[in-house]
């Protein structure tokens, strides 16, 4: 009997410091609330190339361990996907010298980084002198003024009818635009970036997204430039030329 009893108590003891063991190690949770975005694109060196192994920091931490920042690193092809980044985040990485890139809720990023050796220029001018044989003559050359070319006051001059910086564009793509609804039922904000053509006629092309929040946002805003009124093109020498240009739309969504 005392030997049962003697067991029974050693059985106790066990339990009750296997339980408060078992307590401590047990881990703790806590909610957090962020506003975060899963952001995937590609990397491109300053020759168009993708840059591998390129490792990108979000300033949003580890939700486990407190102060471990999340990150991701591009693959041989320059694709990289990092989940959990900020909605306004600043994503830093090191190219050639610590470097940042702001994320105002794009989805998708195009990044062309720049040349990792920064090009150098001789800091003395070089002069080469020899004595003139020739008879210099004024030099003289035709100016077409036409409207063909949407020139300004019969002068030639570079510039558009509408430019992606100038507020009456950005009217226009305000008047005409919508969020698409698709966006708005998943709660979809960000920043879109479109890189763009100018023809010589002023008709627009050969779209390009560099920044994307998805949900049909991107062709929301292409759709739109395709009917734009036309651009005055890009002059050069009085003849136009294929310029190239860009226009960047923030989607908000309110709570009113």
């Amino acid at each position: 009997m005392k030997a049962l009893l003697v067991i029974a108590l050693c059985l106790t003891f066990y339990w009750q410091a296997s339980a408060q063991y078992i307590s401590i190690d047990t881990p703790q949770y806590k909610t957090i609330q962020k506003d975060t975005i899963n952001i995937r694109g590609l990397v491109y060196d300053d020759a168009g190339r993708p840059v591998p192994n390129l490792r990108f920091y979000s300033k949003n931490n580890q939700l486990v361990y407190s102060g471990y920042p999340i990150y991701s690193h591009t693959d041989r092809e320059g694709r990289f996907i990092l989940n959990g980044a900020l909605f306004n985040d600043t994503l830093s990485f090191y190219w050639n010298k610590p470097m940042q890139l702001v994320v105002n809720g794009s989805r998708y990023l195009e990044i062309h980084l720049p040349p990792l050796i920064a090009e150098r220029a001789v800091a003395d001018t070089v002069k080469v002198a020899a004595k003139r044989t020739t008879l210099r003559l004024p030099a003289t050359f035709k100016v077409i003024t036409n409207a063909k070319i949407n020139d300004w006051y019969g002068v030639v001059g570079e510039g558009n009818i509408y430019l992606a910086t100038s507020p009456r564009f950005a009217k226009y793509i305000q008047s005409k635009i919508n969020y698409p609804q698709r966006a708005i039922e998943n709660n979809i904000e960000g920043e879109v970036q479109i890189v763009f053509t100018v023809a010589q006629n002023g008709t627009l092309g050969k779209f390009k997204v560099i920044r994307g929040i998805g949900y049909g946002c991107e062709e929301e805003v292409i759709n739109i430039m395709k009917n734009s009124p036309l651009w005055r093109p890009g002059i050069f020498n009085g003849y136009p030329l294929i310029s190239t240009s860009s226009v960047t739309v923030m989607f908000k969504l309110t709570d009113k």
